[in-house]
C-alpha cells in the first residue's frame, strides 16, 4: 500500500504483487503465487490499513488505484474478500482505477467491480502487434485484446485506459497502435517508452533502443493521438474528451 499525501486528501495505491508469470520486459515488483499466499497477503494488506485508520478519518481518499503486479489474476472470492475489506476501511470520493490483463478479463470479475464503484478499468495492451507481444512475453494476442475490450464495453463501462508501449526495434512502428485505438476510442492512454533492464530476458533478445527511434515513435504517437482527438496532459498520459449529450 501506498499513500500519496496530498494537502487535503489523499490517494491511495494498493499493489497487488503476483503475476501468472513475469514479463520478459518488467523490472516491477511480481511474485508467483498460490491461493494461500493470497490469502495472507489480503489479510496482511487489511491490517495495514487499520493502522491509518486515524489519517482515513481525517483527510479525503481522492484516488484509489490497484496496480502491480496483476490484480486481475486475483479468483473471484479474492477480489471480493480483497475490495470489501478495502471498502469497508476507506470512503474513496474520487476515481476508482484496476489494472487488468487482457486475458483475465471475465464477466464474474468485471460484475464484482461493478459492485463496489465506477472503476476505471486499466487494460495492459503494450501493443496491438502480435509478433511483438510474443517478443515481451505476454500471455495474450492482439484477438484478446479486442475480445477483452468489447466485454468491458458490453457490461457497461465507459471509462478504459490501454497502456502502450513504445520505441522497441525500427522494425516495429506505431501503425498498428494508432489504427487499433482509432478502432476502440478509450477514454485514456498510458503511453510508456521502453525500458530495457539487464537481468531481464528483453535486454538479451533486442538492441537498447537509440534517441533517433524514440524520438520517432514518440512523435507519431503524439501526432497520431492528437488526430484523434487526445490531448496530452501528463508526461506519459493522454485523454480524450467525453461526448455529451
Amino acid at each position: 500500500m501506498f499513500l500519496n499525501l496530498m494537502k487535503n486528501n489523499l490517494a491511495l495505491y494498493i499493489h497487488i504483487p503476483f503475476c501468472k508469470k513475469k514479463c520478459n520486459y518488467c523490472d516491477f515488483l511480481s511474485f508467483s503465487s498460490n491461493a494461500s499466499t493470497r490469502e495472507l497477503y489480503i489479510e496482511t494488506l487489511l491490517k495495514e490499513m487499520d493502522l491509518y485508520k486515524p489519517l482515513f478519518k481525517k483527510k479525503k481518499i481522492s484516488s484509489l488505484y490497484f496496480g502491480g503486479g496483476t490484480p486481475s489474476m486475483l479468483s473471484a472470492w479474492e477480489l471480493d474478500k480483497l475490495l470489501q475489506g478495502v471498502f469497508a476501511r476507506v470512503e474513496p470520493e474520487g476515481e476508482l482505477d484496476f489494472e487488468m490483463n487482457p486475458d483475465d478479463v471475465t464477466p464474474e470479475i468485471l460484475k464484482i467491480l461493478q459492485n463496489y464503484g465506477d472503476f476505471r478499468i486499466s487494460l495492459g495492451v503494450q501493443s496491438f502487434d502480435n509478433n511483438l507481444l510474443k517478443l515481451f512475453g505476454r500471455n495474450h494476442g492482439v484477438k484478446e485484446i479486442f475480445a477483452s475490450i468489447d466485454m468491458i464495453r458490453r457490461l457497461g463501462f465507459d471509462n478504459l485506459s490501454l497502456d502502450l508501449i513504445y520505441a522497441i526495434e525500427e522494425r516495429f512502428t506505431m501503425a498498428d497502435n494508432l489504427t487499433a485505438v482509432g478502432q476502440v476510442l478509450p477514454e485514456h492512454l498510458s503511453c510508456y517508452a521502453l525500458e530495457l533492464h539487464p537481468k531481464r530476458p528483453l535486454a538479451r533478445l533486442i538492441k537498447e533502443p537509440s534517441d533517433e527511434l524514440y524520438l520517432r515513435d514518440w512523435s507519431r504517437l503524439k501526432e497520431g493521438l492528437k488526430s484523434l482527438g487526445y490531448q496530452r496532459y501528463e508526461i506519459s498520459s493522454f485523454a480524450r474528451q467525453k461526448k455529451t449529450g
